[in-house]
């Protein structure tokens, strides 16, 4: 503060001008802490060598652009491997499976990739052999600007999930496998569209009705891009984090197709994608079992 009048004549001296307070005593920066290492995950395969896992969540944030480690760094991320013995040649399951079927049936399938795509579901199908419900999805995708928009933007709300959006659900989850395997080998290729986005959404609304206490897995057996790469992507993650296992299988190959679909599959994805040339090698035994190893939490031979 200022002197305003100075002492004259043997007056008092004035006080202090100046006076300090502490101020921003915080640190800088404050690091986040992290909570205790979870249990171990369920083993991603069943044999031939799976991956386990255990997280350490953020307990508290970091303020003040303090430090905290990215979610898959290894002081929040550890695995290990697990079953590591060889897989028999005829892998079955008998645990409690709760297993959702999309299978395209896009224009690009063909004729031939829709019947080996029937086949390749059916033998799956037949390897889960106890304590398992399955259900199955059929999905080609519109094919007018008009249904588009209904469909793939959801703008409307007049159209439908069968004749606009071609998503045929052929079977809610039911124990009948033997029933849903007519139901897909009486099931017709629809040589449209790739609505992938709308199949898993569709399969996310089938698992709220699963079974509590059930692994939930989602095979999903495709061959091309999707209509809405942003929109898939979204509903795939929507469907993982229901807890669901999404297998993903891919007919194709090229650079760009497997960039756009590995990535819809579960974490870690060299466990989860199977990338296959042709649909020849998709009801293959060889092809059925890798399915199997990342489907079922303990596989058995037949």
């Amino acid at each position: 503060r200022a002197i305003q009048t100075r002492a004259l004549y043997g007056g008092a001296a004035c006080g202090e001008t100046t006076e300090g307070a502490e101020c921003n005593t915080q640190s800088c920066a404050v690091p986040c802490t992290l909570a205790d290492w979870t249990t171990w995950s369920t083993c991603t395969k069943a044999c031939g060598q799976g991956i386990q896992l255990r997280k350490r969540n953020v307990q508290t944030e970091a303020q003040n652009e303090g430090f905290c480690p990215a979610p898959k760094t290894p002081q929040r991320l550890n695995y290990r491997f697990c079953n590591v013995d060889a897989c028999p040649s005829t892998v079955t399951c008998n645990q409690s499976v709760d297993v959702a079927f999309l299978v395209d049936s896009s224009g690009s399938v063909g004729t031939s990739g829709w019947e080996q795509s029937k086949a390749a579901v059916k033998a799956i199908m037949s390897a889960f052999v106890a304590n398992t419900e399955v259900a199955a999805i059929t999905y080609g995708g519109p094919q007018s600007w008009e249904q588009y928009k209904g469909c793939v933007l959801g703008e409307g709300s007049s159209y439908k999930l069968s004749t606009d959006c071609d998503i045929s659900i052929l079977s809610e989850f039911t124990n009948d496998t033997a029933a849903v395997e007519q139901l897909v080998d009486g099931a017709k290729w629809s040589a449209t569209n790739t609505f992938t986005s709308g199949a898993l959404t569709v399969a996310g609304n089938m698992f709220q009705k699963s079974r509590t206490g059930a692994k939930k897995v989602a095979i999903l057996i495709t061959d091309g891009k999707p209509l809405s790469p942003t929109k898939t992507k979204s509903a795939a993650k929507k469907l993982r984090d229901q807890g669901v296992t999404v297998v993903v299988v891919l007919i194709g190959t090229s650079s760009d197709l497997v960039g756009e679909v590995s990535h819809l599959a579960s974490w870690p994805t060299s466990q989860h994608f199977i990338n296959l040339e042709d649909y020849s090698e998709l009801p293959d035994d060889a092809t059925v079992n890798e399915i199997m190893e990342s489907s079922c939490p303990a596989a058995e031979e037949a």
